[in-house]
């Protein structure tokens, strides 16, 4: 897989290894590791008896990745063809990208917003996570409010293109 960070193209990979082990690469760097877990949004990997846990939270832009108290958004690299790009373009449906909490709504039914003006800010693992209009618009409905626990893939606001 191909992801960017900060305009900074790397190759990752996880590769199996025959003796049971894995091979953990990025770019030139790789690493073999003793076990591997995949565990809800943690990939967890073993070498002798320290544990690692690297959370993901994936949304459709990318990854937010956090290890040992640092997080990182990467971009994945992937080809979108015309129809997938008029597709999202016309989706007004702002979803949850992780189960979250609510922490903010900053518009209100019926008001106008502006392509990539921040409409609600959600907070899961201490990341916060802000939705932004895709397009210019009209706020139709808002299904959460601050407090609220959402979860993933739930429609939090919808908008109207203009």
């Amino acid at each position: 897989m191909h992801v960017r960070w900060h305009n900074t193209l790397f190759q990752v990979s996880i590769e199996a290894l025959p003796d049971g082990h894995h091979r953990l690469r990025v770019n030139d760097w790789e690493e073999v590791v003793d076990e591997i877990r995949w565990e809800g949004n943690q990939l967890r990997f073993r070498q002798g008896p320290r544990w690692c846990t690297l959370w993901v939270v994936t949304t459709e832009k990318g990854a937010w990745v956090a290890l040992e108290g640092r997080t990182w958004f990467v971009e994945t690299e992937r080809k979108v063809g015309r129809r997938e790009t008029l597709a999202t373009q016309q989706d007004g449906r702002l979803r949850a990208p992780v189960p979250a909490q609510v922490r903010e709504v900053r518009v209100q039914e019926g008001e106008r917003v502006h392509q990539g003006q921040v409409v609600v800010i959600l907070e899961a693992m201490k990341m916060e996570f802000r939705l932004q209009a895709p397009f210019n618009g009209v706020v139709v409905q808002i299904n959460a409010e601050p407090g609220q626990v959402v979860e993933r893939e739930r429609v939090v606001v919808e908008i109207r293109p203009d």
